[in-house]
């Protein structure tokens, strides 16, 4: 089963901790907690499965990905991406 995770925003352009809005999507802290249950710490990061995690950037939540681009997240980690209608 594919567990679905809303994206509330994209990473800041350009900055260097960044992955890319391919590779990274900011998510809430209830979503963060549900994928990794304490949450990390501002700088840190906690694994969800190997090659994924949730990251602590200056107080946001991101779920990442360094070797994966988000539309292939559901077949390698089980985890879908919701995205806003705009």
């Amino acid at each position: 089963m594919v567990k679905k995770i809303k994206s509330i925003g994209v990473p800041p352009a350009g900055a260097h901790w960044s992955y890319g809005p391919d590779h990274m999507t900011l998510i809430s802290p209830k979503d963060a907690r549900s994928l990794v249950g304490d949450l990390p710490t501002m700088g840190r990061e906690k694994s969800v499965s190997i090659g994924l995690s949730v990251m602590n950037c200056n107080g946001g939540y991101y779920l990442a990905s360094h070797t994966a681009t988000i539309n292939l997240w559901p077949i390698l980690f089980g985890i879908e991406v919701i995205y806003a209608k705009v």
